[in-house]
């Protein structure tokens, strides 16, 4: 099953580690990403995730630092566990805003 995780993109990281088979060291791109929700309630609520991404995003993700991110994710679950994991089949996605708030329009212009 693939999810959705969406989130403003809040800093970024480089993380290298080393395999320890091969000794190898990968590097991968970290985003902060935090999502600003609103309970039933009207109560705020913030949520943050640190998203490893392959380093092949570096350079998008970090050109929309303060933008919205789609990020798809892949569910899997066995008898003994489940797994969620970032599914790299998929491009994420960038939006200026956050697609789950309501935006209104006033004489043809967007406004949050």
């Amino acid at each position: 099953m693939t999810l959705f995780f969406i989130g403003e993109i809040i800093s970024t990281d480089l993380v290298e580690r080393t395999d320890k088979t091969t000794g190898l060291i990968n590097q991968y791109l970290v985003a902060n990403v935090a999502a600003r929700l609103i309970t039933k309630d009207g109560k705020p609520k913030l949520y943050g995730e640190d998203i490893q991404l392959p380093i092949e995003f570096k350079d998008i993700v970090e050109r929309n630092v303060g933008k919205y991110i789609v990020i798809p994710y892949q569910y899997i679950s066995t008898k003994d566990k489940s797994f969620l994991f970032v599914d790299d089949k998929y491009q994420p996605v960038f939006l200026d805003h956050n697609p789950l708030v309501e935006t209104k329009h006033t004489n043809g212009k967007k406004v949050a």
